[in-house]
């Protein structure tokens, strides 16, 4: 495969062997039909879109949706995917900040021109469309447009090809797979199970139903899946409804995880229900995919690791030291030493549609074109062997007291109580000014074993003094994005 366009045509040549379907339902789309509703979507796009147009695509976890962005790529188009229920303010920002040209709903059948769009030439005119190369735009993700701050991020063919390539290699996927996609189609997460089932020939299930545990479980039985990608809380869903359930889940070979750290206790409590389920903890970021991943066989052995580089992609551990001109020196950090996350590799981003796009992530220019660093803005540590582990974002360490904290240590030391269910750091002031950790718990639906006032005592006791946020909040419900990770901001604004 050598561009996106590849995946319509394999399609539509019949070859692609695998099938999509909604977790709800038995049936099943194929070639076949598939090859129907592409042609169909093609014919009607043909004579608005042109190569390298910029188009909005509001879409659901649906078929229309996946046959509008693949027929868009086709065209040349590069692919903004938003939640069809985005704000229409954040629908605006987003339209101006990446030049879109048209608006689509795959529920209509309208090619909508967009007023903000500004006509734009390069230094080279053509007489006919130019071919799809992989150096060509393919996607724009957008982190955190509803937020009226929006962050465009650019992929290219190449770079979302490079990262289906690897991830699929080191998950193992082939025809046997069934994938269930729990996740929005606008979420660069979910998009990628659907090109994992056409570029290798599996099947996906998007999910339609209610996120409970035990729902989950009878769409993973009913369904005969074999890989959930799950974010943390849904790790944490399904361990619970397994264990309600009192299901093994025979059928359920891999679990894999993004938007946060999969804590050790999660992967306990899995691995308890499901003893033959293979875990893989993971790090990745949308500015370049994935980046890290733990191999199964390391699971106990590495624990709280999120693992090695995927195929292809080069990390190391950076301190930056200022240098006497003014400019930067980045000195890799020894084995045990904390300091940011930085990859190099093909599936590394394009950059961002702003050039000022404060997104916590930067490229670093190396040498030559292609030998940028992206300094992922997290923080790390890598072990003798060569195994990384998260420290937390860099912008969120915390310095309480003269004591740095790292939110993703104490998060993981606080789950290991057994009434805790959801753990979530975020850093704030007091009323003098001072910066402190607030941390926010939500506690076990069931009976409590201890009452709150044990609990929060056994926290301090565990943390220590020093390292113990000042301020911890029990809270009912954990504030989610759209895309199903713990929103910090909105907890801070909820329950402050």
């Amino acid at each position: 495969m050598h561009t996106l366009t590849d995946l319509f045509q394999r399609v539509v040549s019949l070859k692609w062997q695998g099938s999509i379907g909604l977790s709800s339902e038995t049936g099943a789309i194929r070639a076949p039909e598939f090859f129907g509703l592409l042609t169909a979507c093609l014919n009607r796009l043909e004579t608005h879109i042109k190569h390298n147009d910029v188009v909005l695509v509001r879409v659901d976890s649906n078929l229309e949706s996946i046959c509008l962005i693949l027929t868009l790529w086709q065209l040349g188009a590069v692919v903004v995917p938003v939640k069809r229920n985005v704000d229409s303010s954040a629908l605006a920002l987003i339209a101006e900040d990446c030049n879109a040209r048209y608006l689509i709903d795959p529920a209509g059948d309208d090619v909508q021109p967009l007023s903000s769009y500004q006509e734009t030439t390069g230094h080279f005119v053509f007489h006919c469309s130019p071919k799809v190369s992989g150096t060509d735009r393919a996607l724009i993700i957008y982190t955190s447009g509803s937020t009226g701050n929006p962050k465009g991020i650019i992929l290219s063919h190449t770079n979302v090809i490079t990262a289906l390539r690897a991830i699929s290699d080191y998950l193992k996927i082939d025809p046997q797979e069934r994938i269930l996609n729990i996740s929005p189609l606008s979420f660069d997460y979910g998009l990628y199970q659907v090109l994992f089932a056409i570029y290798k020939d599996c099947s996906v299930i998007l999910y339609d139903e209610a996120v409970n545990p035990i729902t989950l479980v009878k769409a993973i039985e009913r369904q005969q899946i074999t890989l959930i990608p799950a974010l943390p809380v849904i790790a944490t869903l399904l361990a619970k409804g397994a264990q309600i359930c009192k299901k093994s889940l025979p059928m359920l070979r891999k679990l894999t995880n993004t938007g946060g750290h999969l804590d050790e206790h999660t992967i306990d409590a899995l691995l308890a229900q499901m003893p033959n389920l293979q875990i893989y903890a993971m790090y990745g970021l949308t500015e370049s995919k994935r980046a890290l991943y733990l191999p199964p066989a390391d699971i106990h052995r590495k624990r709280g690791s999120v693992g090695i580089p995927m195929p292809g992609l080069e990390a190391k551990v950076f301190n930056e030291v200022a240098q006497e001109d003014g400019s930067f020196r980045y000195i890799e950090a020894a084995p045990g030493q904390i300091g940011h996350l930085y990859v190099r590799g093909p599936s590394v981003m394009q950059g961002y549609t702003r050039s000022d796009a404060d997104a916590g992530a930067r490229l670093i220019p190396g040498l030559y074109r292609d030998d940028n660093w992206l300094d992922t803005g997290d923080l790390f540590m890598r072990d003798e062997e060569g195994y990384f582990y998260f420290k937390g974002r860099a912008k969120e360490l915390i310095k309480q007291g003269g004591y740095c904290l790292y939110a993703a240590d104490i998060e993981t030391a606080v789950l290991a109580h057994a009434q805790i269910q959801f753990a979530s750091v975020v850093g704030t002031k007091d009323r003098f000014g001072n910066e402190i950790a607030c941390l926010f718990i939500k506690l076990d639906d069931h009976a409590l074993q201890h009452p709150p006032q044990d609990i929060l005592d056994w926290i301090e006791l565990t943390l220590g003094a020093d390292y113990c946020p000042r301020m911890i909040k029990v809270v009912e419900d954990i504030k989610l994005s759209v895309n199903g990770k713990i929103d910090k901001k909105q907890m801070l604004a909820a329950y402050s």
